[in-house]
């Protein structure tokens, strides 16, 4: 008996120390994962911190800061002045017409940057969006407080590819991490059923510990329409542009691929390389964006802010952001080149996209409106057909949704045997309708106490996008009685009353801004509808890929801040450091929430 006995207590000992062990293995590799998360997230706020505010750090100012001042010079300087406007005007003839977007939105005012010297002259009171708002100066020094100046950091601007490609790679990793180390949590979301003979192809693992984190929540729908196209009514609300491009592509490659890898597995390895080439590409965009408005000599502020956003999960993950915060910005780059029917195209394609890219139209409008009214066209003998003529296009480019939902009609409006849906008997859109009654969305219908996490996770980009834009609106609508004088004019025109003279007697306002108006309404809107309509925790997704402007409003917002706390003239940047915080924690933490599956969405 003792030696059974002994050698079962041997045994219990043995695998006591192979119990140890094994916690031990498991928590060093706890240890050693946590230290590199650690490591990896201080690089990334040195690197967002010392790129991103550079001011913040202890270096001289005014040795990053050179202001050229047209008044403070005499007409000696007149030699001076004329070769920067020459640079000026050659800048712009490179990048395109010189009666275009930029003309109406910044309303005639001169950018000259040579030799880190930026000037900015005959500044037009009603600026809208590029109005500078400096609130740093030193009296007797190189700041003034007259508005006629703007202080933003120049030279030493970073590799715009290269930082986009940096932050999508970093944002893998977390995922990657987040996938096979704390799996994926249970919810309640629709769940895509995957073709048959899917995980048996030996390539399919690898897929699945690499990018599976990426096909959360509404990444399920998308992957089901390019799988299996639209089999139920109320996958309806996901438009079909995305997943049916990536739908192509995957099964181009699948052709070759077929026994190596699955189709599910073959479209999200194409999204992921797909929503990366967009968000640079896009990223590059916004980089010309930010120059063209006049508004950043140095637009690396603008491309940090882009590249770390709080929503960056979803520009990388099955979802439509990177493509349709692309296509916007295509189209707003358009109207700056004077091209507005190109730009037509490129908002039609967005209504593919979202069905918020009817607002898209808008920036079209505007500047149409923009062109009627200016100096030049209203000496046009028509300006009522032309008007006309400009919206029936338009309504022509808006084709492409409205065939989507007569889509919708033809395929689902048969199959109904008993209560035939509202959309059916013409009574509603059928996206309306679908997000009526499968998500619930309507006005104050997501005003519930167990939201209120929701409300606070949006908090952050409502006010922010509210208070930059609302702070440009109140100017422009303060000029309301220019508009009334066009209105007048515009009217007397059109009803054929042949008194032109009697037209000129009323003020033409020239620098009326309608471009910068519908860029502030746009963004008041934006916020406004997200926090009445729609499920609010959407709110910083949507906005942050279809206003490409907030970025340049809150890196102007901030780099003023900045200026004066250098300065010393407000104790602290709160505002600076409170967008940064929320950046770096809406970058990592929601990753690893949408990764596992946690309710970010």
């Amino acid at each position: 008996m003792q030696p059974k006995d002994g050698k079962t207590f041997h045994s219990s000992r043995q695998q006591a120390d192979i119990n140890k062990k094994t916690v031990a293995s498991n928590l060093t590799e706890l240890v050693g994962t946590t230290i590199t998360l650690l490591s990896l997230f201080q690089r990334f706020v040195n690197f967002t911190v010392g790129i991103f505010c550079p001011l913040l750090l202890k270096t001289d100012l005014d040795n990053n800061y050179k202001v050229y001042h047209p008044t403070l010079y005499s007409s000696d300087d007149e030699d001076e002045e004329d070769r920067l406007n020459s640079l000026h005007r050659k800048s712009f003839a490179d990048r395109g017409s010189v009666r275009n977007f930029h003309d109406f939105h910044s309303s005639s005012a001169a950018l000259q940057i040579q030799d880190g010297v930026l000037s900015l002259k005959k500044l037009a009171r009603s600026w809208g969006l590029t109005q500078i708002d400096l609130r740093a100066y030193e009296q007797g020094g190189d700041f003034y407080d007259d508005g006629d100046i703007m202080t933003l950091p120049v030279g030493g601007t970073i590799s715009v590819t290269r930082i986009a490609l940096f932050s999508r790679f970093l944002l893998l990793g977390i995922e990657i991490l987040t996938n096979n180390f704390l799996g994926k949590h249970n919810n309640d979301g629709f769940r895509f059923v995957p073709e048959k003979g899917y995980g048996e192809k030996w390539l399919d693992p690898v897929v699945n510990a690499t990018l599976r984190g990426f096909a959360n929540w509404d990444g399920q729908y998308f992957l089901h329409i390019a799988v299996k196209g639209y089999t139920t009514e109320n996958i309806l609300a996901f438009f079909p542009l995305f997943p049916m491009m990536i739908s192509f592509a995957s099964q181009l490659f699948h052709v070759i691929l077929g026994s190596y890898i699955s189709l599910s597995s073959l479209v999200l390895i194409v999204s992921w390389i797909f929503n990366a080439t967009l968000f640079t590409k896009s990223a590059n965009l916004l980089h010309d964006l930010a120059q063209v408005s006049g508004t950043f000599p140095d637009p690396t502020p603008v491309i940090l802010l882009f590249c770390f956003n709080p929503a960056s999960i979803f520009f990388s993950s099955l979802y439509t952001e990177s493509l349709f915060m692309y296509l916007t910005l295509k189209e707003l780059m358009s109207l700056y080149y004077g091209k507005p029917y190109k730009a037509l195209m490129w908002a039609s394609l967005s209504t593919l996209c979202r069905s918020n890219g009817i607002l898209n139209f808008g920036f079209v409008a505007a500047y149409f409106l923009q062109e009627a009214w200016t100096t030049t066209n209203r000496e046009r003998r028509n300006p009522f057909f032309w008007l006309i003529t400009k919206a029936l296009i338009c309504l022509i480019f808006l084709a492409p949704f409205l065939a989507f939902q007569v889509y919708a009609l033809l395929k689902f409006c048969n199959e109904w045997d008993g209560e035939v849906p509202l959309y059916c008997r013409y009574e509603i859109l059928p996206y309306s309708y679908i997000q009526n009654k499968y998500w619930n969305v309507g006005p104050f219908k997501y005003f519930e106490f167990k939201q209120i996490p929701n409300f606070i996770l949006a908090a952050p980009v409502l006010y922010l996008q509210f208070n930059t834009n609302w702070k440009s609106f109140v100017p422009l609508v303060s000029q309301m009685d220019k508009y009334l004088c066009n209105g007048i004019y515009i009217i007397l025109l059109l009803i054929n009353i042949k008194c032109f003279q009697m037209a000129k007697l009323f003020v033409y306002p020239t620098n009326v801004n309608l471009c910068g108006l519908y860029i502030a309404v746009h963004g008041v809107f934006l916020a406004v509808f997200c926090f009445v309509f729609i499920h609010v925790q959407v709110s910083t997704r949507l906005i942050l890929s279809a206003f490409p402007y907030f970025y340049l409003n809150i890196a102007k917002s901030c780099g003023n801040e900045i200026v004066a706390f250098r300065r010393g003239i407000i104790s602290w940047p709160i505002r600076s450091t409170f967008t940064q915080l929320w950046c770096v924690l809406y970058f990592v933490f929601g990753t690893i929430a949408f990764s596992a599956g946690l309710p970010w969405t």
